[in-house]
């Protein structure tokens, strides 16, 4: 069955491109970031009004005025008053994302409307509980913004071994970068199964019921989903949680056909869908 290309099919693309997924740069975040943006625009036409007339704009990696102030992945806000001139046009290839287009505009921290936070995990399961913390704080935090549309993604790997490339093995080859794309990325990318004896030191294990109990705990306690017509609660307005296989070694996908009841089709259909409703009964009369 033919099944939708998600934001999480395109991450998983560009880690076979490049070899292994570096959970230390924000390729996992632009990425994801980008895709739900782009399909917000086709989902929801009032969104897609607005960034098209630069009354809002798509920044990435924007500090929130929320709680612990860290940078969240995904924002749009309306954009600092004054900042955007009469007849002024964004650059072609970038318009889409509004007034964010303008690298000197700035998003209006007090006007954000939308933000979406990008987790993943893919080792160490048992260390979920930081994670955990991280999603429950922005659920808190929601409750004190009931115009601000809240959401999150959570990546959670199945392999049963991961082999650790950006604090591992790359750090061999720190003083020489260049046999490290040609003695190790060149082997990643044809999914060379002796790289799990030739660097054994850093192969992390899962334990499945460290992944079981992943899934568990984001899928019963962290999925607190405010009603629309009651937005002074904790929670999120979308929240999704998607299974991949990522391991370095072997090809990077989606897992479609898991063991954890999730339709990852749907869901993702749905996450964008609640944003877009959401949006749409928030902001459709900004105007």
């Amino acid at each position: 069955m033919k099944h939708l290309e998600t934001p999480f099919d395109q991450h998983a693309k560009r880690v076979n491109q490049i070899g292994y997924h570096n959970h230390r740069v924000n390729t996992h975040s632009d990425i994801i970031s980008d895709g739900i943006v782009q399909d917000l625009r086709v989902t929801c036409e009032v969104l897609k009004d607005d960034l098209d007339s630069l009354l809002v704009g798509y920044w990435r990696n924007r500090k929130n005025p929320w709680g612990r102030k860290r940078n969240t992945d995904l924002v749009v806000a309306e954009p600092i008053a004054g900042a955007i001139s009469p007849g002024d046009t964004p650059p072609a290839k970038e318009a889409w994302r509004g007034a964010a287009a303008f690298r000197k505009v700035d998003p209006d921290l007090n006007k954000i409307r939308m933000v979406v936070e990008h987790k993943s995990i893919m080792t160490a399961h048992r260390n979920l509980s930081a994670r955990h913390d991280d999603l429950n704080n922005l659920a808190q935090e929601a409750a004190k913004s009931p115009n601000v549309i809240v959401g999150a993604t959570v990546m959670v790997g199945t392999a049963p071994k991961v082999l650790n490339v950006p604090d591992g093995v790359k750090k061999l080859f720190k003083s020489d970068p260049a046999k490290f794309e040609r003695k190790v990325v060149s082997r990643m990318k044809k999914h060379d199964p002796r790289l799990w004896s030739d660097f054994k030191e850093f192969v992390s294990l899962n334990q499945p019921s460290h992944i079981v109990n992943s899934f568990h705990v984001l899928l019963s306690t962290v999925v607190k989903r405010r009603s629309p017509d009651n937005r002074n609660v904790e929670g999120y307005d979308a929240f999704l949680v998607v299974p991949v296989f990522y391991d370095n070694v072997n090809k990077a996908r989606v897992v479609r056909d898991n063991p954890y009841g999730i339709d990852v089709d749907k869901e993702y259909r749905r996450f964008i869908q609640r944003i877009a409703d959401d949006y749409k009964q928030l902001y459709g009369s900004s105007k």
